[in-house]
């Protein structure tokens, strides 16, 4: 998810999205590490590490893909964009 930023920010540079939209997008983002952080704390103090690791992983799947879809152009629009050749 590291690269996520990045990648968002090409379709900016191609004119695929506004500078507007990419802040929005990357706000919400943020905004949803600030929230699941203290509940992941808590679930983490009453589950076990590997069940905590898999419904971490599940969600942030299932979160990049809704974001994918919810985009004008998605994700794997803007990554094909990247590796194409100008």
């Amino acid at each position: 998810m590291w690269a996520l930023p990045f990648i968002l920010g090409l379709g900016v540079a191609h004119d695929l999205w506004s500078a507007s939209t990419l802040g929005w997008i990357l706000g919400v983002r943020t905004a949803g590490f600030v929230i699941a952080v203290p509940i992941d704390g808590v679930l983490a103090d009453q589950m076990s590490r590997s069940r905590v690791t898999f419904l971490s992983g599940t969600l942030a799947t299932i979160a990049t893909v809704m974001l994918a879809l919810a985009l004008p152009h998605s994700v794997f629009g803007a990554g094909a964009v990247a590796s194409s050749s100008d």
